[in-house]
């Protein structure tokens, strides 16, 4: 019986085996950190695409927001959802305006003549027709 250690073929398998561990673990570690750097730029790009978004989508807010979540100024296009009205508000570049929704949706009947395209005045059942550049009541 030798106490010295492990000697003959049971010691050439046990090296044999770690240099194949240590040749595998090169490879496998490159493609491990391949794998985290791509997840790490994948995340950054998740927080950019989010920020872009908070951009333009606010939340629900009690009031007409002077700034972004972000801190900038609006620009038009951007929208919020008003708690207190509990409506949508749209920035059109100037000021905030409630968005016009499936729930608010008018319909005017007008009966036309003799060709005509043009509609004033109240239509068919005395509902009279509102309008404002960009946006019809």
């Amino acid at each position: 019986m030798h106490h010295g250690g492990c000697k003959g073929p049971d010691e050439a398998r046990a090296r044999t085996a770690g240099l194949r561990v240590r040749a595998l673990q090169g490879p496998a570690a490159q493609t491990s950190a391949e794998n985290a750097a791509s997840a790490s730029n994948d995340a950054a790009d998740a927080v950019t695409k989010i920020n872009e978004f908070k951009g333009i989508y606010y939340g629900g807010l009690t009031a007409d927001p002077a700034t972004d979540p972000l801190g900038a100024a609006p620009n038009a296009g951007d929208f919020y959802f008003n708690t207190v009205s509990k409506k949508f508000r749209s920035y059109d570049g100037t000021a905030w305006t409630d968005m016009v929704s499936v729930g608010t949706l008018k319909r005017f009947i007008f009966s036309a003549t003799a060709g005509q395209t043009t509609f004033t005045g109240a239509d068919a059942f005395a509902k009279t027709l509102a309008y404002r550049s960009g946006i019809a009541e």
